[in-house]
């Protein structure tokens, strides 16, 4: 779980510098309008691009890497062996708190899976 909350602080400063990546293109945007002539706009559009892909591209890459270990870092509390009601517990806070981060690939709530599962496990073993 430890693993999972420095995760997720880096990825918390990734999305940080992204967004600020973001509004430097923006600044860079507002400063430099759009030309009226065919011309002036490839130049400007060429211009752009190689300055979005120099500001941009490096804080887009360092998110995805803390994305990647974020879902690393979910993915190996899932895999925890559940061997008590405090386990549960546990993976129960963590899924409240972590299966809900907003990213930019899919979260598919790897936490919230296995508290189901064992929810149902137990279900049954409470039947039986």
């Amino acid at each position: 779980m430890r693993r999972l909350v420095k995760a997720h602080d880096a990825l918390i400063g990734a999305k940080a510098t992204n967004e600020e990546a973001d509004a430097i293109f923006a600044d860079w945007e507002a400063k430099n309008p759009k030309p009226a002539s065919k011309r002036g706009t490839r130049k400007w559009l060429s211009r752009g691009c190689a300055y979005h892909a120099r500001v941009t591209a490096p804080a887009w890459q360092a998110m995805m890497e803390a994305e990647k270990t974020f879902a690393e870092a979910q993915a190996a509390v899932a895999g925890v062996p559940v061997a008590s009601a405090a386990d549960v517990q546990a993976l129960i806070a963590c899924s409240v708190i972590y299966d809900e981060v907003e990213l930019c690939r899919h979260n598919r709530a790897p936490i919230a899976r296995v508290v189901v599962q064992e929810y149902l496990r137990l279900g049954k073993a409470v039947q039986a």
